[in-house]
């Protein structure tokens, strides 16, 4: 994809890909921006404005690639404090999957007026550079971008690992706010017992991008299934779908997902995906103790949300 952005001068233009050179004629500053990656249609993202810029090198796992970023120069101080944080991220995700996918152009930032982010390819759009959002938007680029969901139905995958990840470096990078990000998530998806992860209503805007359920529960679920196998057999059957070549830069069903689960980990974990994917509610516990002389006694009893 080749895009030319003409803006008037003292406006710079973030896109995707790289920027292969600007002109500047008269009034007016062209931005010449080039991807020879695969892109899918709603990854192309052009953000105009007086931007300052904010610009590193990243090194990780042998690879070196440029971070650009385009913020508001009334925010650019504090902003750089944080942009700082992407280093660490980058150098998790690219620790746990393949390569960052795009490291031949750059990864990056271009900060927009509209709430939240959008993981724009190689340049993530973002209303602000708060942890949590500059590290699920980056998350995207593997899940989202490189490997893009096939159907609405498996928008999970994308914004189910991407909050996952989200979670991931709070582990990793803030252990502090580990428990907390637990704690918090738990509370919103049971806070309505019925829902699935996998998206029930394609038509609704509201249900594709539902927090609690293709965001939160979707996090969750795979958050379950590592503790389930254990981390390393976890990101062997995670890494053995980013290395698929028949989804590499192209689009992926909750199926492949599974395929690779159960191919890697040598288990049939179809009944899990069944239940906490397809199926909807949560079992709930009740532990009743009490002592009697020497002995303990316990009763436990599960319920089902739904």
């Amino acid at each position: 994809m080749h895009l030319t952005i003409k803006v008037p001068n003292g406006n710079k233009a973030g896109s995707n890909g790289k920027l292969i050179q600007t002109t500047t004629i008269g009034n007016s500053t062209y931005f010449y921006w080039k991807t020879s990656y695969p892109i899918a249609a709603y990854l192309v993202g052009v953000s105009v404005t007086n931007y300052a810029e904010y610009n590193f090198q990243h090194h990780s796992n042998g690879v070196d690639y440029p971070i650009i970023n385009y913020i508001y120069p009334e925010d650019s101080i504090q902003s750089k404090i944080h942009l700082d944080e992407i280093n660490s991220i980058l150098s998790l995700y690219d620790s746990l999957f393949i390569p960052y996918p795009f490291h031949q152009e750059k990864y990056g930032h271009a900060q927009f007026g509209w709430g939240g982010g959008i993981e724009h390819q190689t340049m993530s759009f973002v209303y602000d550079f708060n942890f949590g959002l500059i590290a699920h938007e980056c998350a995207h680029q593997w899940f989202g971008d490189y490997i893009t969901c096939g159907s609405w139905e498996d928008i999970w995958l994308n914004e189910g690992f991407a909050t996952f990840l989200e979670g991931l470096c709070e582990q990793h990078i803030h252990p502090e706010n580990w428990k907390d990000w637990k704690a918090n998530k738990i509370k919103n998806i049971t806070s309505i017992p019925i829902g699935t992860v996998k998206c029930s209503d394609t038509t609704s805007v509201k249900r594709i991008f539902d927090g609690r359920l293709t965001y939160n529960k979707g996090a969750y679920v795979l958050h379950m299934l590592r503790w389930k196998l254990g981390d390393s057999l976890f990101f062997a059957c995670v890494g053995s779908y980013l290395q698929d070549s028949q989804l590499a830069y192209k689009y992926a069903k909750t199926q492949d997902i599974i395929h690779h689960f159960n191919t890697v980990s040598q288990q049939d974990l179809t009944p899990f995906f069944k239940q906490w994917v397809y199926a909807q509610g949560y079992p709930s516990y009740q532990l009743n103790w009490k002592k009697n002389d020497q002995q303990l006694e316990i009763e436990l009893n599960q319920s089902t949300a739904d």
